[in-house]
This record gives C-alpha cells, sequence and structure tokens, in this order.
C-alpha cells in the first residue's frame, strides 16, 4: 500500500490487512503495531489466522483499512495549526 498526495495505491489490488491486538490499554505502537500485516489476498490472510489462533483480530478491506488509518494516523499527519 502506498499513501501519496491524499490518494492510496494498492499492490496487488487483491490485497488485504490483518488487524490485531493485543488487550490492554496504551499507545497504539505497543497495543497493535506488532500485529498488523499486510496480504496478498483474503485467502491469504485467513490461512495465516488460522495458523495464529492465540493472536484476536480481524481481516479487513482496503476501505476499511484505510478507515482504520485515517483514524489513528490521520491527527499525526495533520497539517499544524498556525
Amino acid at each position: 500500500m502506498e499513501f501519496t498526495g491524499g490518494k492510496t495505491t494498492w499492490q496487488p489490488a487483491t490485497a488485504v490487512v490483518y488487524y490485531g491486538a493485543r488487550p490492554g490499554n496504551g499507545p497504539a505502537a505497543a497495543v497493535c503495531c506488532g500485529y498488523l500485516r499486510f496480504f496478498t489476498s483474503r485467502a491469504t490472510a485467513e490461512q495465516w489466522t488460522e495458523q495464529h489462533a492465540d493472536i484476536s483480530g480481524t481481516v479487513l478491506d482496503q476501505a476499511e483499512a484505510e478507515r482504520l488509518g485515517a483514524d489513528i494516523f490521520g491527527p499525526l499527519l495533520a497539517a499544524p495549526a498556525t
């Protein structure tokens, strides 16, 4: 996935994201970054989740992943108020 000039490009077009999180609270870097994976297709993501049943999470399609990314990182990327 590439985000440039406000536009997201996915390669391959079938790519999906697995989003998981460890139990508890804290910053995203501590709670979820270690459980974020990109896959070339939903089938490969689901195969991985079956092999890692100890991790709680979900497979996101591209639109869902983009919304989640904007929610988490949008404030960090916003231009500072002048």
